[in-house]
């Protein structure tokens, strides 16, 4: 899977594979020498940030000393919340040299009194989004033990997968390639420019729904994604049966003894949603049913297993498919974040993810969970119009279904 995202060649510098996060720190901003001091201090116990692929390589190359007068920069940010997206999206599209670990760490500053954030940012062959949570935890947070890292799995069993569990597997992983398909929308065209935007509700809001349908706040998350798209897709009148959803959703299989190791320890499932309106209640537990599958140990333990022995062709066709120029479904992953962090005694007050959205995709969403609050990154292909504003319905959509208590 590495290597299949290492070969995928952006078409544009909006749809580069670059993902992260955005903490926002309460205090002074620091010197720029006290973080790069910091960061070097911690080098030994990442070797994520000492590794790289170069193009068309087989093994991992490490570099013992990455040149930190690079990789750790600052920037200034005029304004507030809507500059910093602007700065972000433009960093997001920084082109990263072959021949040295492919990540950056930036402090940005001027957008808020005594407040500042660091941005920091890894090409999506080198990490998923478990391993940014433990780079950030392992920079930022507590002395933690790899079985409480953020960016592993805890569900994993001594108890081997069964031939159901395979098929199950089998089926999904059929269904990626089978069922991915262009966005036949009128009035609207694949481009590579994107947007990015954030949003953000109280998790206990996400709880308290997820509680009265006996499902989780991963389902209400994905619910509501496609609670929005269908109201965006029924503002189009010209659509007269719009197809199902396509939805690829990463499943962490990362084991606590990979917390540290660089590449991605996911597996992409497949899941189908009724494009039409439907009543919130519909909506929420249809989505349960179809994330079912993904809450399964077994499941979980045969996903690893197939991709730990998926051969190198048939990944990058998998890729190539759900991510090519004509294809492709909407990415939803969410993760959450264990741990408090802070620099220097000044706390992280908040974790915003930065998500990528290759060519051919029309959104990708990406939501983090930190101190009481889901924050989802929204990157929409601006062909599509209306899509841009997609984060306010889900937003809106959560907060109306949370003010009218639903049943399941």
């Amino acid at each position: 899977m590495d290597r299949a995202f290492r070969a995928l060649s952006p078409h544009s510098p909006d749809t580069q594979m670059l993902v992260g996060a955005v903490l926002h720190v309460e205090g002074r901003p620091p010197e720029l020498s006290e973080l790069r001091d910091h960061i070097a201090a911690r080098l030994s116990v990442l070797p994520a940030l000492t590794s790289y692929l170069p193009p068309g390589a087989t093994r991992w190359t490490v570099s013992c000393y990455p040149d930190l007068t690079v990789h750790v920069a600052k920037c200034a940010v005029p304004g507030e919340q809507e500059s910093l997206e602007t700065v972000v999206a433009e960093l997001s599209r920084t082109e990263l040299p072959d021949d040295a670990p492919h990540w950056r760490l930036w402090l940005l500053h001027g957008h808020a009194p005594r407040q500042y954030a660091l941005l920091y940012l890894a090409h999506h062959y080198l990490q998923d989004a478990g391993g940014i949570l433990h780079t950030v935890e392992s920079l930022f947070g507590p002395e933690i033990t790899a079985d409480t890292s953020s960016a592993v799995y805890h569900g994993f069993t001594r108890r081997l997968p069964t031939a159901t569990d395979y098929g199950r597997c089998l089926r999904m992983s059929v269904r990626n390639v089978r069922q991915a398909r262009k966005w036949d929308v009128p009035h609207c065209r694949t481009t590579p420019d994107r947007t990015l935007h954030w949003s953000r509700v109280p998790t206990d809001v996400l709880g308290s729904i997820a509680a009265a349908f006996g499902g989780t706040r991963n389902d209400v998350y994905i619910a509501a994604i496609a609670h929005s798209l269908a109201h965006w897709l029924n503002t189009m009148s010209d659509i007269p049966d719009p197809p199902d959803l396509a939805f690829a959703v990463p499943a962490n299989i990362r084991r606590p003894e990979e917390a540290d190791l660089p590449g991605n320890r996911t597996a992409l499932a497949h899941i189908r949603l009724p494009a039409t309106p439907l009543d919130p209640a519909q909506r929420i537990a249809g989505t349960i049913r179809a994330t079912m599958p993904l809450k399964s140990p077994g499941v979980r333990a045969a996903l690893r297993a197939g991709v730990d022995h998926v051969p190198m062709w048939l990944a990058r066709a998998t890729v190539n498919t759900i991510a090519g120029r004509r294809r492709g479904p909407v990415g939803a992953s969410h993760i959450a974040l264990r741990h408090r962090l802070a620099f220097r005694g000044s706390p992280v007050t908040a974790v915003y993810p930065v998500m990528c959205a290759p060519a051919g995709t029309p959104l990708a969403v990406l939501s983090f969970t930190y101190e009481g609050y889901a924050t989802a990154c929204f990157r929409a292909d601006k062909g599509f119009p209306g899509l841009d504003r997609i984060h306010h319905t889900w937003r809106e959509t959560i907060r109306t279904w949370n003010a009218n208590p639903l049943r399941s």
